[in-house]
């Protein structure tokens, strides 16, 4: 037996075939629906039908809008506006303890570190210089800085402290019964924290009613071109999946975006459905073919970029 690294060898090769597959899978995205544009209904965009929207199925991946791309439009459908076209903003925040109450918890902590340092006048001259008064409040942190500093009091002056109801837990229920009877409550100084923000979504939802067979078949061809952008394919023996295309989705007026509606970033069709008798079980007959009356269908799609203020500010989203 030779001395050739077979090992390395079957490795090398391994990854020169996947390299070639992808670049194969690459270079035919999306070849499947690559061809002229195509409007429904057929006179969409004359005079009389000058409001749209603009699906643009893209063959490569844009995940910024702002960049200069160099994305292969491989086809372009267009709809009419819907009844309903809105979009939506979301941003995420958690409840926690603001600045004031991890501060407050702080400074609480720091005195009762000090408590056997200092003569008991002192002790009771300092907190009551502050930290008296964020024990009125009941800021604790979890309850047991609280109980520490009531304890201390309690040693250095002999007495029990007028605030130990607050010690042995966040609120003593001794001193919950106290607070309510007082009418008053512990302030806790809660925050909202800013976490994230939320993909945007849109939905279109139409009933397209073809007038005659090039509609009834251009109304065929432009559902199997959003299920086919929406879907992902093979490569590598099945092994793994190449990405579905992409939507860039504009509202048009005539040749133009429509400046006072909103702009929709690149997007990714995450749902679709089709009702292909919403009318019951009724059909054209096409020289034999039947063809549905009308087909309700629903689209889903989802914004590939977050939105921040530079988005709303420079690029209307």
């Amino acid at each position: 037996m030779g001395d050739e690294p077979i090992f390395d060898n079957s490795i090398s090769s391994l990854a020169e075939n996947i390299k070639k597959d992808y670049d194969n899978v690459v270079t035919n995205r999306g070849s499947s629906i690559k061809g002229e544009d195509i409007k429904f209904p057929r006179n969409l965009g004359s005079e009389s039908h000058s409001e749209f929207i603009r699906f643009e199925i893209y063959k490569q991946h844009k995940f910024d809008r702002t960049e200069d791309a160099e994305d292969e439009t491989l086809r372009v459908i267009y709809l009419p506006i819907p009844n309903s076209l809105s979009t939506n903003y979301g941003v995420s925040y958690s409840q926690d303890l603001g600045t004031i109450g991890y501060g407050a918890a702080k400074g609480v902590d720091y005195m009762s570190a000090k408590m056997n340092d200092v003569s008991a006048s002192d002790a009771v001259y300092s907190i009551g210089g502050g930290v008296l008064n964020l024990l009125a409040q009941g800021i604790t942190s979890g309850g047991a800085v609280a109980g520490t500093i009531a304890s201390g009091l309690a040693s250095l002056t002999g007495k029990s402290s007028p605030l130990s109801f607050i010690g042995g837990g966040a609120v003593g229920e001794a001193g919950k019964g106290a607070m309510l009877s007082a009418g008053i409550a512990r302030n806790p100084h809660m925050a909202q924290i800013f976490e994230n923000v939320n993909f945007r979504s849109h939905n279109f939802s139409y009933k397209l009613t073809p007038k005659n067979v090039k509609e009834s078949e251009i109304l065929r061809d432009l559902i199997k071109y959003f299920k086919v952008a929406m879907h992902p394919n093979y490569f590598l023996a099945n092994h793994f999946f190449d990405y579905p295309l992409q939507f860039d989705i504009d509202v048009m007026h005539g040749n133009q975006k429509n400046d006072f509606m909103f702009n929709i970033g690149p997007s990714v069709l995450t749902s679709m459905s089709a009702n292909y008798t919403p009318d019951g079980p009724h059909f054209h007959d096409l020289n034999g073919r039947k063809a549905p009356l009308s087909v309700e269908i629903s689209l889903s799609f989802t914004e590939l970029k977050i939105v921040t203020q530079q988005e709303i500010l420079d690029y209307n989203y």
